[in-house]
């Protein structure tokens, strides 16, 4: 294809014949206006007639062939435009066809008209991107024109030409309103210009421009025989010859380059998406190939021959199946694959031509190529992958294994604990009830270094018994031996009642241990002797913890259908870093009794089991220098 001119209008030497024609038609017309207006008027109106019915017909008529939707939507609004122009001419004064009207009428339906086209204008920008609903747009086209010339053949149009007065302030205002229509039509015009053919692009706008200079013209208007009329009727004659040329020439002659360009796009779009889909093909990071419905192989890409250690194009009218190391399990994955059309991840084992071997995932989907069905196939290695899969198996194995190990020797450590403080126990015991016997009935007879070791042999056996007896309960909860007899008890008569027992053992520090609950009873199901072992162990540890003439405060409460118990004290409080240590057997925090007591390490884990067991929980609350708040909820089920 030549060049194409971006300017179609002023290419001067190829529209020397038009200029003259133009010209020529000019000095005729401008003859016809001063000696038969009418005739001027009718020529003029009739051309512009026959013209914006052509657009309709042609417009419509090539609709599926014509890429330009605003064209068609032009092409559609002109047949309304050109009926109300042809009523206008049959209703100008001297034709006498509308008896009773005067020359008001056709100055009406001049003004409805133009209102019509310049909207038109406006609306057809709406679409350059959306597609033309004909019916839709034919309807509403043909309600509006109806609704306009009933409104003026039952005069309740506004009035543009008075006799005897001349046109009215409405049809003066009409043309200036309907000329700033079009203005803004030819901004828009021009700002999308890139939807545009150039000589569709300048043919419009000369005809935007032309339909401007008529509006302004006929404002103008004197009388049929003024310059102003005459220029309006030949403005008017050249805005619909150049949309003449834009629509009615372009469709009747561009669809054919249209489509030739069309074609050579969609060819030069073709080889682009086929070098694209080569370059895919051949670059891509896994193997590929199009294959038949019985696996010869018909094109592979450079990974897959990479992959099958084959020279590049050494794979073409082979069969996959035979690279295989069990071809029956191929044959499955192929007729898997023709009775769903796809398959995913599909492991295998492949034989490379070198007779080595590795492990390949597939993926293949059912293709049309060259009309007929074929395979589309995509091949990855995964033989690293599967070599991790294997390591990582044998580590659970081992993994398991210890772990088995270790639950074996954990049961034996229970059960070696359990046995060894059974065995204990009961020496022990002996120990501390004749030590405190001693104690009692021969203090006289003893001087002090006595008292004071058989004092020291009590207080060690009374610790060693405490020690034994929780890690026998330890071993037994770790063992899951943890057995709860649940029945309903006053909770908060059992608390009371432990609070007193505590309340020797706080004196002795000079420490308040106070108790805050308002309702009583409260009664709910509960192991007594359990919650009773946690109740201590919290109130004791407070204590052992406590300074000197300090206040404990055990606060319960009902909260969320759980009953909430808190022990509360002002003592050293505990680190941050070693809060985890707390519920944990035989851990101990930095923190010591205030008063030199003995700590097993083992209280809270148990309680903790304990509260647990009961589908409770147990937690703290602790600041260094302030003190720490033990608290436990268990739920009170009271169905």
């Amino acid at each position: 294809m030549g060049e194409e001119k971006d300017s179609y209008l002023f290419n001067i030497k190829s529209k020397i014949p038009f200029f003259i024609l133009f010209i020529s038609l000019c000095v005729l017309f401008y003859f016809i206006a001063f000696n038969n207006p009418l005739l001027l008027h009718t020529i003029a109106e009739l051309f512009s007639i026959v013209i914006a019915f052509g657009l309709f017909v042609i417009a419509w008529n090539s609709k599926q062939y014509n890429m330009s939707e605003f064209l068609l939507f032009l092409g559609i609004s002109y047949f309304f435009i050109a009926s109300i122009d042809l009523v206008h001419t049959l209703s100008y004064t001297g034709m006498n066809i509308f008896t009773g009207y005067d020359t008001n009428l056709p100055t009406q339906l001049w003004i409805a008209a133009r209102y019509l086209q310049s909207l038109s204008l406006l609306i057809s920008f709406i679409f350059l991107k959306r597609k033309v609903k004909t019916g839709p747009v034919f309807f509403g086209f043909f309600v509006v024109t109806s609704l306009l010339i009933g409104l003026i053949f039952f005069r309740m149009f506004p009035d543009c030409y008075i006799e005897g007065s001349g046109l009215t302030l409405f049809k003066k205002i009409s043309e200036y309103i309907i000329s700033v229509f079009i203005l803004i039509s030819l901004f828009l015009f021009i700002k999308n210009r890139s939807y545009f053919d150039n000589k569709v692009y300048y043919l419009v706008l000369a005809s935007l421009v032309a339909t401007i200079l008529s509006e302004l013209s006929f404002t103008f208007y004197i009388s049929v025989f003024g310059f102003f009329n005459f220029l309006g009727h030949m403005f008017k004659v050249a805005a619909f010859y150049f949309i003449y040329k834009a629509i009615i020439e372009t469709s009747l002659r561009s669809p054919y380059k249209s489509l030739f360009k069309e074609l050579k796009d969609k060819s030069e779009n073709l080889k682009k998406s086929e070098k694209q889909y080569r370059t895919l093909f051949e670059y891509a990071p896994i193997g590929i190939c199009i294959m038949t419905m019985d696996s010869t192989i018909l094109m592979a890409n450079a990974k897959l021959c990479a992959f099958l250690k084959s020279p590049y194009n050494g794979l073409t009218d082979k069969k996959m199946i035979d690279f295989s190391i069990k071809p029956h399990n191929f044959t499955l994955f192929l007729e898997s694959l023709q009775t769903i059309g796809f398959i995913e991840d599909f492991e295998i084992q492949l034989r490379r031509m070198d007779n080595t071997s590795f492990f390949a995932s597939l993926n293949s989907i059912t293709i049309m190529f060259n009309n007929a069905k074929h395979l589309l196939l995509m091949i990855q290695d995964i033989s690293q992958q599967k070599s991790y899969e294997q390591a990582l198996i044998e580590k659970e194995d081992t993994l398991v294994k210890a772990n088995d190990f270790l639950k074996d020797l954990n049961e034996r450590k229970n059960k070696l604990l359990g046995m060894a403080a059974h065995d204990l126990r009961n020496p022990i015991s002996v120990i501390q009830m004749y030590s405190q016997f001693l104690l009692k009935g021969i203090k006289v007879k003893m001087d002090n270094t006595e008292y004071h070791f058989l004092k020291t042999i009590s207080r060690t056996s009374k610790f060693m018994l405490q020690l034994i007896d929780e890690v026998l309960d330890i071993s037994k909860i770790e063992a899951g031996e943890l057995q709860l007899h649940i029945e309903e008890y006053d909770y908060i008569s059992i608390l009371e009642e432990i609070i007193e027992l505590n309340k020797v053992f706080a004196e002795q520090k000079q420490i308040d241990l106070k108790f805050l609950f308002t309702t009583k009873p409260y009664i709910f199901p509960f192991d007594r002797n359990k919650i009773e072992q946690v109740l201590n162990n919290l109130i004791n540890n407070a204590i052992k913890y406590s300074y000197p003439k300090t206040k404990i405060l055990i606060e319960a409460k009902e909260i969320d259908k759980m009953m909430e118990t808190s022990v509360i004290d002002q003592g050293q409080g505990i680190p941050k870093d070693e809060l985890q240590k707390l519920f944990l057997a035989f851990e101990r925090t930095s923190v010591k009794p205030t008063g030199g007591e003995e700590s097993t390490g083992l209280g809270l884990a148990i309680a903790k089991k304990i509260v647990e067991g009961h589908h409770g929980k147990i937690g703290v609350k602790s600041e260094p220098g302030i003190g720490s708040t033990f608290y436990f909820c268990i739920p009170i089920n009271r169905e």
